[in-house]
């Protein structure tokens, strides 16, 4: 049927440590996953061809891969390391009293 996939793991580059619910898309279709708790994703059911990915992360620098190939029933593995961003405009906080998150953006230095 002229179908394959492909599944890989995203780690943070500094600390190697799986991130959970990454982003991982293939550009110019609809077919994406999340990463699991092990960092794992796999996306199944592509049509032959040469493909690109983006895979993001809430404050990690997203990742655009150059292009794979995806061939009939085979598996193309791809492991991507995201660069944590710390020039987030944004804070992300937990707040302790009735734990849902939440925004917080920093004060404008004048």
């Amino acid at each position: 049927m002229h179908r394959g996939n492909i599944s890989g793991l995203v780690t943070g580059q500094k600390s190697g440590k799986p991130l959970i619910g990454a982003s991982v898309v293939i550009i110019g279709t609809n077919f994406g996953a999340a990463s699991d708790n092990n960092g794992k994703f796999v996306i199944q059911n592509i049509k032959q061809g040469n493909y690109k990915n983006k895979i993001s992360y809430m404050y990690y620098k997203s990742h655009y891969s150059d292009y794979f190939k995806v061939t009939p029933d085979s598996t193309s593995i791809i492991n991507i390391k995201l660069y944590y961003s710390s020039s987030d405009s944004a804070k992300y906080y937990k707040d302790g009293k009735n734990s849902r998150c939440s925004i917080k953006m920093p004060n404008k230095k004048k």
